[in-house]
């Protein structure tokens, strides 16, 4: 594989990629989605959703990009208000007597290709990863090769968008894909038998293409491996730009040594800024006790690197704390961090409890400062006996 790179092959990655790879084919749904009520003018661009009475009658509700379309299978096409209190339910009859009866099914649609061309806008999570940053240059593709993205820390997601990777904390529904009308969320930290969202994204939409390199590395210890040494291309994912790490994983190059793309004209100076950023992160203060390190924001590759087998992160957001802590691949979170996280209002801990994430209590963060919130983890862990176990070490082999 290294060969290629450098003389037999690989175009792409020697030259850089020119452009974005034209994107044929409708990334929509592979089943519809039932529900029991939608707001039609609430819909995402890229929605629709398809009813049906008792009475026998069909209507179609689409999203368009200046308002939503509802055709009736016995009637004229209508263009609907904004108004967002209107709301499509079963068992009540639909609004402006667009069809006889009462509703009786609900099945929306999605076509992820047109939200992106039509809207462009994601959430993501604020701690980048091989899984996210994958996802995040397959959405800028979709959208023509260009998007916006909304960083959200673990245990929010974001309203009226696409939410790909945000560990979102919906542990009682523990669904790897949820689509309302108004909103889609791709997650898998509290979802069971889900590894990544990249693998979620594979399965439930067609003409989404995820590079098999990145689903086969995705939450593993290889990539865990990769991030603490640094020396393949893996280990730089979270610091490049989405469309370089996804163009890496469509060549089969992840696992590539750092050392020979940085000899390559176009990948030379994107790598040494990634190696820069990586370095930046590596310097973040932690504090570590037991097997457990405690960081602010962006010191979680720093937590890992001191030799935690856990790692929690703190920062602070819009007047409140939020709070996220994470095991090495194929560990559970020390017992005793469980239960110092189960002091904090509104934690939610994932089903294979590798992961959890705390919002507060309403999804606003914790109340007091990030030093507090710290501060009291650290004394719920501090001569408690915590679990020891094998730690990845920089530079092991697996």
């Amino acid at each position: 594989m290294g060969n290629r790179i450098v003389s037999c092959g690989g175009a792409a990655l020697r030259g850089g990629p020119s452009r974005f790879r034209e994107v044929m084919g409708v990334a929509g749904l592979r089943s519809r989605v039932s529900v029991e009520a939608f707001a039609p003018a609430a819909l995402l661009p890229g929605a629709a959703a398809r009813v049906a009475t008792d009475a026998g009658a069909r209507v179609l509700f689409e999203r368009h990009w200046d308002g939503v379309l509802a055709v009736a299978s016995a009637g004229e096409p209508r263009w609907l208000a904004r108004d967002r209190s209107v709301v499509v339910k079963r068992g009540l009859p639909l609004p402006d007597g667009l069809a006889p009866g009462v509703v009786r099914d609900i099945a929306l649609d999605f076509d992820l290709g047109r939200y992106a061309r039509d809207f462009g806008v994601a959430a993501l999570p604020e701690v980048p990863d091989l899984d996210s940053q994958v996802a995040a240059g397959l959405f800028e593709e979709l959208a023509g090769g260009s998007a916006s993205f909304v960083r959200l820390p673990p245990g929010l997601e974001a309203d009226g968008m696409l939410n790909l990777d945000v560990s979102s904390g919906a542990v009682g529904l523990r669904q790897p894909f949820r689509f309302d009308g108004s909103k889609a969320v791709v997650d898998h930290h509290f979802s069971r038998g889900e590894r990544s969202a990249l693998a979620v994204l594979d399965r439930e939409f067609r003409g989404v293409e995820v590079p098999g390199q990145a689903l086969e590395l995705a939450h593993t210890e290889a990539e865990h491996r990769a991030l603490l040494s640094g020396d393949v291309a893996l280990g730089l994912a979270p610091y490049l730009e989405p469309r370089l790490v996804l163009l890496l994983a469509r060549e089969g190059a992840l696992l590539e040594p750092v050392s020979r793309l940085r000899g390559l004209d176009y990948w030379g100076p994107a790598v040494d800024r990634a190696l820069a950023a990586r370095d930046a992160a590596l310097r973040a203060p932690v504090r570590v006790v037991g097997e457990v390190a405690l960081v602010g924001p962006g010191g979680v590759l720093a937590g890992f690197a001191s030799g935690a087998s856990a790692v929690v992160e703190v920062r602070e957001r819009g007047g409140g704390v939020f709070v996220s802590a994470r095991s090495v691949p194929g560990r559970a979170l020390p017992g005793r961090l469980v239960s110092a996280l189960a002091s904090l209002p509104g934690v939610r801990v994932g089903p294979d409890s590798s992961f959890a994430a705390c919002a507060g209590s309403d999804g606003r963060g914790i109340p007091g400062p990030a030093a507090e919130v710290a501060a009291q983890l650290a004394r719920g862990l501090e001569g408690r006996g915590l679990e020891r176990g094998p730690v990845l070490e920089r530079g092991r082999e697996f």
